[in-house]
């Protein structure tokens, strides 16, 4: 549900009513979210089960994570590239 509601949230408001992107294409971006998420996690969770480090299996999949994440989840908030900053909400 959380997930969800974060994709609803991203897609039918933020896309569409803040940087002003055509709906047909902000649902081709949230999809395209989807499908890559649903090609990496079966990967990643193959590999965190027969890589074994001293601090564990899942714990350097948990850091490169975050790692990935933080700039990612800065960049979800900025402006996009080709959006004229007058067209954004601040």
């Amino acid at each position: 549900m959380c997930s969800a509601g974060w994709f609803f949230y991203f897609a039918g408001y933020y896309l569409i009513f803040v940087v002003k992107m055509e709906p047909r294409l902000a649902g081709i971006v949230s999809l395209a979210g989807q499908i890559t998420d649903g090609i990496t996690t079966p990967i990643v969770g193959l590999f965190s089960d027969k890589i074994k480090t001293r601090i564990g299996s899942r714990a350097p999949w948990y850091i490169l994570g975050t790692i990935i994440v933080i700039p990612a989840y800065f960049f979800l908030w900025i402006s996009p590239f080709g959006v004229p900053p007058d067209n954004v909400i601040t």
